[in-house]
């Protein structure tokens, strides 16, 4: 058996963004997504739109000078959501290698809002402040 659709359009967004693809990232977000980035760190902050949550993607690109990877741990799905299990790490600005769960809402293929989650905030935050 499949994964469930949900989770396909999920892993194909993961898949695009690790290369750079972020036409296919962006075919895969709702125009008026939510982003909900917890913590006190550069990144932190509740964002609206495909504009605001591309300009904390690329902020996480140039804070981490390109650095910045994960690996799917796993991934649960029905049909409102997707919990993605991560791994995640970077170099810059200080190092990082931590486990991290993200939340998304999916609707026929499409995120809507999503929801990031850090084993250890307060070290996922030390790291990424300058």
């Amino acid at each position: 058996m499949g994964d469930h659709p949900n989770a396909e359009a999920v892993r194909k967004g993961y898949e695009a963004f690790a290369v750079g693809d972020m036409e296919t990232v962006g075919s895969l977000f709702a125009d008026d997504i939510a982003w909900h980035q917890p913590g006190s760190n550069p990144l932190s902050g509740d964002f609206a739109g495909k504009d605001a949550v591309f300009g904390t993607l690329a902020q996480l690109a140039e804070l981490t000078a390109g650095t910045f990877g994960q690996e799917i741990h796993d991934m649960l799905a029905n049909d409102e959501h997707v919990v993605v299990m991560v791994e995640q790490r970077f170099e810059q600005p200080h190092p990082y290698r931590g486990k991290g769960v993200h939340v998304w809402h999916v609707k026929d293929g499409i995120a809507t809002e999503a929801w990031f989650m850090d084993q250890n905030q307060a070290a996922f935050d030390a790291a990424l402040t300058p």
